[in-house]
This record gives structure tokens, sequence and C-alpha cells, in this order.
């Protein structure tokens, strides 16, 4: 579990980003696709992680966590995420 092993020593170089996505499907899964930073934009790209061929009716939301050193981010202005919607 990401989070339990998040201590005030891992909090001194890095980060945990943390990243919802909405499902019309509790049997949709999501992960992490890619991280994405270009000097003053960081972008977490998520993606579906399972095609099931039968799905249940309700909504879910799911929280991602990501560990990202601060180095990556300590001059970004600019934060997102995206859900890629790839076709299995």
């Amino acid at each position: 579990d990401t989070v339990t092993k998040c201590d005030e020593v891992f909090f001194e170089e890095n980060s945990l980003m943390l990243v919802y996505v909405g499902a019309n499907s509790g049997t949709y899964r999501y992960g992490v696709n890619s991280v994405f930073c270009d000097g003053t934009s960081f972008c977490i790209h998520v993606e579906q992680t399972n095609n099931p061929e039968i799905v249940t009716d309700d909504m879910a939301g799911w929280f991602i966590t990501v560990v990202v050193p601060d180095s990556m981010v300590a001059d970004c202005t600019e934060f997102d995420a995206d859900l890629n919607n790839i076709e299995r």
C-alpha cells in the first residue's frame, strides 16, 4: 500500500499525487499510463486497465496515488490529470 510507506522521511524528497477517476461502472479498473513533465506543466495520464465483457450498472470513483520526486515538479506551475480512452 503506497500511503503506508509515506512517512516524514519520504516527504523530504517526494510528493504524493492523488488522482480521482469517476467511472460509470464499478467493474472498470484504472492505473497510471504515464507521468509527463516539461519543466512547467505536469500531467498524470490514467488509463483503464481492464476490458470486461460484462459490467455492473453502478457508478464508482477511484483514487489513484502516484509517487513523484519533488525535483520533478519543483518548477511546475500547471498540474493536470487526464484519462486516456484507449480502444482495446
